[in-house]
């Protein structure tokens, strides 16, 4: 997370950068039957500042990468995941769902 936007990033030769290229739409599920949150919306490209924000809290993470990156050895795209519909259940009963505004 930077800020209040879910930032990723993957290989710009990946299987999943030209699935996104083809495809923007996402789902993303955590958890399991029967306690899980779920989220569909779709995937638009990072701007700079987003960028930035992922790029230091890898580096937090993982200062290893520094010199693979700053070499150019390590090269990334970036998404930010743009929020249509999330899902969230607790049991057996319906899920709840929150519309999220565009």
């Amino acid at each position: 997370m930077v800020g209040d936007a879910m930032i990723f990033a993957t290989s710009p030769d990946s299987i999943k950068a030209k699935n996104i290229a083809k495809n923007n739409r996402i789902s993303l599920t955590v958890g399991g039957m029967p306690i899980y949150a779920a989220i569909d919306g779709t995937v638009a490209d990072a701007n700079a500042e987003e960028i930035k924000g992922y790029n230091k809290e890898l580096l937090v993470r993982y200062p290893e990468f520094k010199e693979m990156i700053d070499s150019g050895a390590m090269t990334f795209k970036h998404f930010r995941v743009v929020f249509d519909t999330a899902y969230y259940n607790e049991g057996m009963a319906p899920a709840k769902i929150i519309k999220m505004g565009k």
